[in-house]
């Protein structure tokens, strides 16, 4: 006769032991995660909320003139930041000038004077992106002034002439309108032609729009 088989132990005993034994190490993982995410969460909010804000610059800064100035200027009404102006269109440009913010603060901790990263002096693309300036325009804003955008810009840059457009007279940045004699620089044979420059003809006893 055939020698009946022995029953086997229960396995569930084991599988209990070894999946109250999973339980904390899996638990311990999902913490590990929940802080990681936390902590890079900080990490992002830091920069992206000081950046954000232009009233946040003036905290550590000396750039108390330059937010009075964007704040009273038409671009300070329309609540176009910082950013918007100094850094240049795309996500890279974009995630250099946040990320850098952090060499800002150590900077600020030990007053050393750095240039920011990713931040520059307003360009053409900046000026021109969506919803901004274009160089479709023949006249100044006054309308007072023949001054084709389109051709100008082939030719000098925008801060050429609007250096203060933002920031009027800022530590030495220039005016918000360039005046008469900064036009002469390229223009000086035409010194002496009204019409070249102006739409209508100048009648004596009135004050131009336009600063001479």
């Amino acid at each position: 006769m055939a020698k009946k088989k022995e029953p086997e132990e229960p396995k569930k005993e084991k599988k209990t032991k070894k999946a109250k034994e999973e339980k904390p190490k899996k638990k311990r993982h999902l913490w590990r995660w929940v802080l990681g995410f936390i902590i890079l969460f900080i990490i992002a909010f830091i920069p992206y909320y000081y950046t954000a804000y232009p009233a946040s610059c003036t905290k550590c800064h000396s750039m108390d003139d330059y937010y009075t100035s964007w704040k009273k200027s038409l671009h300070g009404e329309d609540e176009i930041v910082c950013s918007e102006c100094h850094v240049r269109p795309g996500y890279f440009a974009f995630f250099t000038y946040r990320i850098g913010f952090y060499r800002e603060i150590f900077a600020s901790a030990l007053d050393l004077k750095l240039s920011p990263w990713g931040a520059t002096a307003p360009g053409e693309s900046s000026c021109t992106r969506d919803g901004c300036h274009s160089f479709n325009r023949l006249t100044s804003r006054t309308g007072e002034l023949k001054i084709d955008h389109k051709k100008h810009s082939k030719r000098v840059k925008c801060r050429t002439c609007h250096a203060g457009i933002v920031h009027p007279n800022v530590r030495g940045i220039g005016l918000n309108t360039p005046p008469r004699k900064q036009c002469f620089v390229c223009h000086q044979k035409e010194i002496k032609k009204c019409d070249f420059c102006h739409m209508t003809k100048y009648k004596p006893g009135t004050k131009p729009k336009t600063p001479h």
